[in-house]
């Protein structure tokens, strides 16, 4: 009984997300950075292929699309693009132009979906982006990028975190590589992340145009905070440096739970900082 309420109760969280805010305080809550154990984490890893057949060959992209108006609507206006990443498909490329180009509402429903439809049921009978997810996954995987580079991200939501710590995202999170317009979108009480990252993909070398998103980071990757700071300066904000630990994925393969693939999966990038 309790885990069936637990399930409704995130269920109701995706479908409904509520404003993290105290009622009538003006207050905003801080949200706890940790390593978001309830995300859709799936690399992939071992199923990749019979996952690609499922989403494009067998219909679950065109099911998903059918059953959401949003995501239909968003998709079909981003599907022009001829550019292909390397060894990919023409839905690839439309997945990242959907992310990049289709607004903030959009990315953030799809985005309180991955960050709580982790669990297996929840994943199986609730989570309606599992083509997404894996097109954009995926696009990571093919880009293949080995090489850690350090961007920022400005953020109005306060965050708690405990220095030293392993952390995620726990979804597909936006960064910018120039620091000095990131820092013009910081204000008071907020936050200014430092990340070297080892998962960036470039949205405006990979599609035809990227206009809200320039670099995307995965869900699926670990960083340890290397310090956090309160900044007094024209504004008053917190910096948090994070610095890439490894990948991992709590739930792989879950398209497939029988294969034994169906289990964690741990991964460490060859890393070169520049």
């Amino acid at each position: 009984f309790i885990s069936a309420f637990v399930e409704l109760y995130v269920l109701l969280s995706i479908a409904y997300p509520v404003n993290c805010s105290f009622q009538n305080s003006g207050i905003e809550a801080a949200r706890q950075l940790d390593m978001a154990p309830d995300a859709v984490d799936d690399l992939y890893d071992g199923c990749r292929d019979k996952v690609l057949e499922k989403v494009v060959q067998s219909g679950l992209l065109k099911e998903e699309l059918s059953r959401n108006e949003e995501f239909n609507t968003a998709w079909s206006r981003n599907t022009k693009c001829s550019k292909l990443i390397p060894g990919g498909l023409k839905e690839h490329t439309a997945a990242l132009a959907t992310y990049a180009n289709e607004g903030q509402k959009f990315r953030k429903t799809f985005n309180n979906a991955v960050e709580a439809a982790g669990n297996a049921s929840l994943y199986e009978s609730s989570f309606n982006f599992k083509s997404l997810h894996f097109l954009l996954m995926d696009s990571m995987r093919l880009l293949n990028n080995t090489t850690c580079k350090t961007v920022y991200r400005a953020s109005e939501t306060k965050y708690t975190v405990q220095n030293g710590s392993e952390v995620r995202f726990g979804r597909f999170t936006a960064a910018r590589p120039d620091l000095s317009a990131v820092k013009e979108d910081v204000y008071d009480g907020g936050v200014l992340f430092h990340i070297t990252s080892c998962s960036l993909l470039n949205m405006e070398e990979n599609i035809c145009q990227a206009s809200e998103i320039e670099q995307l980071l995965s869900p699926a990757e670990v960083f340890k905070v290397e310090d956090v700071r309160d900044v007094h300066d024209e504004a008053e904000f917190t910096e948090i440096i994070l610095k890439h630990s490894r990948f991992l994925s709590k739930h792989n393969c879950y398209l497939f739970p029988r294969s034994p693939s169906g289990s964690s999966v741990l991964q460490t990038a060859s890393i070169v900082l520049v």
